[in-house]
């Protein structure tokens, strides 16, 4: 008989249910209860076994990262799951997109990336906030305010007075990984925990929510702007509905 999957990582809180997340390097993650007795935590783990192998699986099949960012003439960046490229222009202007160009001005690459980098939280802040608005108007929640952050470890979150929070990383993602993200923290403004009635809502508005999930388990780490080719990795929300 096998033995239970080695929990790498073990997070205890005061939510109510047990979550399992598998990072981008592999590791195991299990968030907890506090007071949840170590061996109902083993229990749970042991019952997510298939899951759990299927999915560290995926990630060592993973293809490699990208190259670091150079910030010469045609290189790709990201838009909504889309590939646009860099045209390298003297004119010391604001970056703006043409089509699936982006023009850009020539620059140093750190300067290029913090102009990138610029450019996407306003691109961020445009898109996001106006599918906040359509899927909160189209499902009854209410949210309080929008910011767009440099998270480097979470796509989004709601505070306890559901203020919503996103990374600007997140509009490289494809238009229905952006939905995704965005509905569940919308859900959070009904139910601030991953419970079962969380996980309902979720799959109210967004059906195939685990697609998006297993797709930013496979895709996320390759969302980024940095220069460095070991950027910050994001993981996906809630790699598995709670208990």
């Amino acid at each position: 008989m096998t033995s239970t999957p080695k929990i790498d990582r073990l997070v205890r809180s005061s939510r109510k249910t047990i979550a399992i997340i598998i990072r981008p390097d592999g590791a195991l993650e299990v968030r907890a209860p506090k007071r949840a007795a170590m061996a109902h935590i083993v229990s749970f783990v042991e019952s997510k076994r298939d899951w759990i192998a299927k999915h560290q699986a995926e990630v060592k099949q993973r293809q490699p990262l990208a190259a670091a960012r150079q910030f010469t003439e045609g290189e790709a960046v990201l838009l909504l799951g889309q590939t646009c490229r860099l045209r390298l222009e003297k004119e010391r202007q604001i970056p703006h997109l043409v089509g699936a160009i982006l023009r850009f001005p020539r620059l140093t690459p750190a300067r290029s990336e913090a102009l990138l980098i610029a450019w996407y939280r306003r691109m961020a802040r445009q898109i996001i906030s106006t599918r906040v608005a359509e899927l909160a108007a189209q499902h009854h929640w209410k949210y309080s305010a929008i910011r767009i952050n440099s998270a480097q470890t979470r796509w989004g979150s709601c505070s306890s007075r559901n203020g919503l929070n996103f990374t600007y990383r997140l509009v490289m993602a494809p238009p229905h990984i952006v939905d995704y993200v965005i509905i569940h923290e919308l859900a959070h403004t009904a139910e601030h925990n991953h419970g079962p009635n969380f996980w309902k809502l979720v799959a109210l508005a967004a059906p195939d929510y685990q697609r998006s999930i297993d797709w930013l388990s496979r895709n996320g780490r390759l969302l980024k702007v940095e220069l460095a080719a070991e950027a910050g990795q994001l993981s996906p929300l809630e790699a598995h509905p709670t208990e």
